[in-house]
């Protein structure tokens, strides 16, 4: 608990000076914004036998997106996304039946990536970097059967994200990730985030 509480702190002071240094940034550099929307394939891992079978399911990830070139090879995007996770796993039921209890957890995600592009600027780029979420809901239920409200799940979510992009001339953009969960999503569990990650987008240079 307390190394967990240790990390949530280093998560936080990370982005502050994250927030803090891009301020400093030459007013003449290249930025440029715009939006993203997309699909997560997300579940979580799990080293104790409390779930029989852990499944994906699938859901939005959308919001707005700021990029800066340094230079032609490299340059850094930083997010901040409406981000959908969650897990499925197959429950028996007194009847014999079998039902998938669904968990959907709504984070709202601050990835900070850096990309490198092998062939000079648009075109391919390689993308690595930390992402951290806020917990702002969660839902989980069994079919025909009333919401499971009461499911401890940790606020702050600490992952790394790694994955290739390709971006056109035009400022329209795609990229597709894989997101590495490093701290305890559940409380009660030994379990981290995982989510393939696809989105396209739209950036304009700002003058």
């Amino acid at each position: 608990m307390e190394m967990g509480m240790k990390l949530n702190r280093w998560c936080i002071a990370f982005l502050c000076i994250t927030i803090f240094s891009t301020a400093f940034l030459p007013v003449h550099a290249q930025w440029k914004i715009g939006g993203k929307i997309g699909a997560n394939w997300s579940r979580v891992t799990e080293q104790k036998p409390a779930f029989t079978e852990l499944k994906n399911i699938i859901g939005p990830r959308i919001g707005a997106v700021a990029a800066y070139d340094i230079n032609s090879h490299w340059g850094f995007q930083g997010e901040l996304l409406y981000n959908q996770m969650g897990f499925k796993t197959p429950i028996h039921m007194y009847s014999y039946d079998t039902q998938d209890l669904k968990n959907r957890s709504h984070y709202l995600s601050m990835p900070l990536i850096a990309k490198f592009y092998p062939q000079g600027k648009n075109g391919f780029c390689l993308q690595l970097g930390p992402q951290i979420s806020y917990l702002i809901d969660n839902s989980t239920k069994l079919k025909d059967t009333p919401e499971v409200t009461d499911w401890s799940q940790n606020r702050l979510d600490f992952s790394i994200a790694a994955g290739l992009g390709f971006e056109m001339a035009n400022g329209i953009f795609f990229d597709a990730r894989y997101a590495l969960g490093l701290t305890k999503c559940l409380k009660n569990f030994d379990s981290q985030n995982r989510s393939i990650q696809i989105s396209i987008g739209y950036l304009f240079t700002i003058d």
